[in-house]
């Protein structure tokens, strides 16, 4: 059992750094500097790491110290990183941050020389570094940089494009989101009250059972976004550009190319991926088709697909939420419940929402030397419950990865990363399971179905929303808002089916969808569930497989994502391993139609 007593539920940064003064500040980024420049001065001007792999083991090694504290970050980047999450609208924070970006970002560009070099070397050079047994620690992160060394441009251009990203996209991004962030608005909360909430509450009440507490929560980010619709169009359009200009000087193919490169995922696995969860869309339909039934309602309104079932309408304070994902992952393995126990005594986890906070939750992992922080937005619905092990998934995944790699193999694929994470979702849901009546496992079977919905086919939708974008503004050269809507709505209708209806204003709605500008990264949601899958049943046909898992967690970056899983079984380019996935979704969705015919 946790002591709740020791629980924390705002960040101590102070792991990161003891005070924020401009002094301690100004100190920590001299001796980042300091780092940074005695690597550059020793390695700079030779070449003899590239032709002698003793000397290359050497230089790796200064690499490897310099990426275990945190690279040209150091903790001052990252802790003004975390702060700025907590408060997007603070003047101050966004000074710092502005100060510090601009020192780390030059400070990256002046290190890119040494991983520059070595991703050009001849393929002789390639393949007499491959072969060297000095650097057989370092074989997979070799791979993947003569990889990627066949789309850099030269080293003075790389770091041009690397001063500027912020203006060209990090800029952009994080405005729309901050002021999305900052907006509040009085809504109906219940009965005839109305209080005043801030935008991730907002959402929240989107799943409300009381139909006009949804519809006034809708209605007041309708509003938001119609506020905000026109920045929106301007900053996806600049970011559709800064892609397009990127891709056309690297000699990128294909849009999504680029992301597949530094998942160090094939295009083929990928494509086959999307096309195998697309053409079983029609289990998306019979699902919204049963919900409705059951919520007795004519059509779902897009806004609604997330209506908690009655069964499940109990809510759960942060420490009863605690207590269950630490029994549940006490039953799983020790050390994942060790984990837990640690970032909620620690300070590691930041629980409520809170003005200005960042609306989306996140794990950041942090380099080797540093600590790894959760950030939620906890309102005490079993759907937060979930997202507590489903955050803790990914801090797990880098705690092993952190112990067990170096530090140039902690960098985790975003495929494999997902699949951390939705790995320990399910078991939450047993805890919950075994306390309810045949009501109560009904309403857990569609919330099931929602998170699998949600996490599977609503992110493959997403990505070919993605796909239509970049493809389309390739082809115009601009996209009005309304041109993003109808491609938007075309793209989630299409997933949804004739049971979910489109409201007049669900076109606006990709504008709090910050995935979208990350290009291409949800598909690895899908990606991970349904591998995810397979490691549970793993789990659950012999206890001794989790160490399987804690292998398959603590691999890093150490081989390809399709080599981890090969390891222990795993084939992600069989197409039968895909569909056994989705066939599991499938054995769900009949649950519950068959308990819905005994209970009504």
């Amino acid at each position: 059992m946790l002591d709740t007593k020791k629980i924390k539920t705002d960040w101590n940064l102070a792991l990161l750094l003891p005070n924020d003064s401009d002094i301690e500040i100004n100190a920590q980024i001299d001796a980042v500097s300091k780092k940074c420049l005695s690597f550059i001065t020793k390695w700079k001007d030779r070449d003899d790491y590239l032709l002698n792999p003793v000397i290359l083991k050497e230089a790796l090694g200064d690499y490897e110290k310099l990426q275990s504290l945190g690279g040209a970050l150091g903790n001052v980047g990252y802790y003004i990183s975390l702060k700025g999450a907590l408060y997007q609208d603070d003047p101050q924070v966004k000074a710092k941050s502005n100060k510090i970006e601009e020192i780390t970002l030059q400070l990256a560009a002046d290190l890119e020389f040494f991983t520059h070099k070595i991703s050009r070397v001849t393929r002789q050079a390639q393949t007499k570094m491959l072969s060297a047994p000095e650097l057989f620690e370092y074989r997979h992160l070799l791979e993947l940089l003569f990889q990627q060394g066949k789309y850099l441009l030269t080293e003075p251009e790389e770091k041009i494009l690397t001063l500027y990203s912020p203006l060209s996209y990090g800029n952009w991004v994080r405005m729309t989101s901050e002021f999305i962030s900052t907006e509040e608005r009085k809504v109906l909360v219940g009965g005839t009250k109305k209080e005043i909430k801030n935008f991730p509450d907002l959402t929240n009440l989107l799943s409300d059972s009381d139909v006009k507490v949804r519809e006034s929560a809708a209605g007041a980010i309708d509003d938001i976004f119609e506020k905000h619709i026109k920045v929106g169009e301007a900053e996806l359009n600049t970011v559709l550009m800064n892609q397009k200009l990127g891709d056309k000087l690297r000699g990128f193919t294909r849009p999504d190319a680029a992301r597949h490169l530094e998942d160090d995922i094939d295009s083929p696995t990928v494509d086959m991926l999307l096309d195998v969860v697309k053409s079983n869309y029609e289990i998306v339909h019979r699902y919204y088709n049963l919900k409705a039934k059951l919520l007795k309602l004519p059509k779902i309104r897009y806004f609604e697909r997330n209506i908690l079932y009655k069964g499940l309408d109990k809510t759960f304070t942060f420490d009863q939420a605690a207590q269950l994902v630490y029994g549940a992952f006490l039953k799983i393995d020790l050390q994942f419940a060790k984990v837990f126990e640690s970032f909620l005594y620690s300070g590691q986890i930041d629980v409520f929402t809170k003005k200005g906070k960042n609306s989306s939750e996140f794990c950041a992992g942090g380099a080797k030397s540093q600590p790894g922080y959760v950030l939620l937005n906890y309102t005490g619905k079993i759907e937060d419950v979930s997202t507590i092990a489903h955050e803790m998934g990914h801090a797990i995944n880098d705690e092993l990865v952190k112990a067990n790699q170096n530090a140039l193999m902690t960098e985790i694929s975003l495929c494999l990363a997902e699949t951390a994470s939705t790995f320990f979702e399910d078991f939450i849901l047993e805890e919950l399971s075994e306390t309810l009546d045949e009501q109560g496992k009904l309403a857990l079977s569609i919330f099931r179905l929602d998170s699998a919905v949600n996490t599977v086919f609503r992110q493959v939708a997403c990505y070919r929303f993605e796909q239509d974008l970049h493809n389309s503004f390739r082809e115009k050269s601009f996209l009005s808002k309304d041109d993003i809507g109808e491609l938007f709505v075309k793209n989630m209708l299409e997933y949804c089916g004739p049971s979910v209806e489109m409201t007049r204003n669900t076109k606006n709605w990709w504008l709090a969808w910050p995935h979208i500008r990350s290009y291409f990264y949800v598909y690895t949601y899908a990606f991970g569930f349904l591998v995810s899958k397979n490691l549970q049943k793993l789990v659950r046909s012999d206890k001794s497989n989790v160490e399987k898992v804690k292998t398959f967690l603590s691999a890093g970056s150490s081989k390809r994502p399709v080599e981890i899983l090969c390891d222990i079984g795993v084939d992600i380019d069989d197409r039968e391993f895909w569909l056994q996935g989705i066939r599991e979704i499938e054995v769900e969705l009949k649950i519950a139609e068959k308990s819905a015919e005994r209970l009504f």
